[in-house]
Parts: C-alpha cells; structure tokens; sequence
C-alpha cells in the first residue's frame, strides 16, 4: 500500500511517516524542493527564518498557479516513480485537496489524517523552530489542509490518528489503526 499524510504544521506528520519508514516505506515530500528553493534564496537574500514559511507558500503557490494545480504531484511521481510501483512510500506532507484528488482518488493511496490539539501543535513547532507559527493558520496551504482532512475523515479508506500524546502511544495507535483496517505495513 502506498500512504499519503494529512495534517496542519506541527500535528506530528513526520513523526508518523518516520514510524512507517521503519516498515521498509520509503517517504517522500511533495513541499522538498519547494523548500530547498526557497531556503536556498532566503539564505541568499539574508531573510530571517521565521519568514520562509510565507515564502514556501508564495513560491509553492505560485508555481501551480503557472503550470497546474498538480505540479508538485507530477514531479514527486517522477522521483518515486519505483517506489510508487513497488507500493511502498509514505508522502508525509500533503496539504491541498487536490493532492488528495491526484493520490488518494486517482492513484489509490491510502488517506491518513494526523491531528492534534492547537496548543500541542503550537508548543510542537515552537520547540522545532524556536518562534510561534501560530499566525500562519489562515494561509492558504492551512486552510487547504484543514479540507483535505475532512476528506479523510470522509473517506472509506481514511484513518484519523490523534497526536497529542507520547511518541509510544502515536506508535501504538498508529500500528492498532492500520490493522485494525485489516491491513499489513
């Protein structure tokens, strides 16, 4: 099976996928070269940390806008396109309904949606980034992902993993969910 992560910034989505890489998954990120451009450019111009997240959302944005709403899918199927086949990655950072449309509706990945409470969230990202992200809640890719969510929670395949927790409980709950679909990492 291949797997395809929901969730807003800090809801523990590469958490998740490092649980599933260690059932020979390989992850893949549709936002990596979104993020390696920009902090490239970010690093060049001398732009604070703490504003590369626009800038992701800016130039992610931007690029779809000019070639297609799934460019960022097109171009992960074209570096995983082995792994896709073998049935065997995780995309551990998908946002937008479209991305659900293109892999869950059109390529039969299995839809995961990680929550987690909006203090855990915020307290999460503090901690990994070192400022509060909180204010980026109403950028378009959040607002997306909060959409892509509920089409996870609506889906018949979709599961629903909440991470306010432990790293041992996300595992259990985690392993307990994907068998109890009557599945098998």
């Amino acid at each position: 099976m291949n797997i395809i992560l929901f969730g807003e910034i800090g809801a523990g989505k590469d958490t998740v996928a490092e649980i599933i890489s260690k059932n020979n998954f390989i992850v893949a990120k549709l936002g990596k070269e979104i993020r390696e451009t920009v902090d490239a450019n970010c690093r060049l111009m001398k732009i604070p940390k703490d504003l590369h997240r626009t800038k992701y959302v800016e130039f992610g944005q931007g690029m779809r806008r000019i070639f297609g709403e799934d460019l960022w899918c097109n171009k992960l199927i074209a570096r995983h396109e082995k792994d896709i086949i073998k049935q065997r990655i995780c995309i551990a950072d998908a946002r937008q309904t479209n991305e659900f449309d293109f892999f869950v509706n059109g390529m039969s990945f299995i839809p995961v949606a990680v929550i987690a409470d909006e203090p855990v969230r915020r307290q999460r990202v503090v901690e990994r980034d070192g400022y509060d992200q909180s204010k980026n809640k109403n950028e378009e890719t959040e607002v997306q992902v909060r959409k892509s969510i509920e089409l996870v929670k609506a889906h018949p395949q979709g599961i629903v993993i909440t991470n306010n927790s432990s790293i041992q409980e996300l595992e259990f709950q985690l392993q307990s969910l994907l068998l109890d679909k009557n599945r098998k990492l």
